[in-house]
């Protein structure tokens, strides 16, 4: 997945996030640290920090939200397994 088409599921999950209703605070808030993250680690070039590009606890964290997610909000948990493979294909 393309760096650009990253940031546009990126964009659809912060759109559904708004749209949700149904989400408790700290899921919502669970989710929203993730969109923070996964924007701050698309954002960095290679050559500012390579270390910061493989980040095991955010790609660890993805995992656990999609499995969370497939069942109680499945085009959430669609959104974020998207964001976990595209992350995974450029090395983060």
């Amino acid at each position: 997945m393309a760096p650009e088409d990253l940031k546009n599921a990126l964009q659809s999950l912060h759109h559904e996030l708004q749209d949700t209703s149904n989400l408790d605070d700290s899921t919502r808030q669970l989710l929203q640290s993730l969109v923070q993250d996964i924007q701050s680690a698309l954002d960095k070039s290679p050559s500012e920090d390579d270390t910061a590009a493989a980040d095991p606890s955010l790609s660890e964290r993805l995992r656990q939200a999609v499995i969370e997610f497939e069942v109680r909000h499945p085009q959430i948990g669609g959104i974020l397994e998207r964001l976990t493979d595209g992350l995974a294909n450029l090395g983060i």
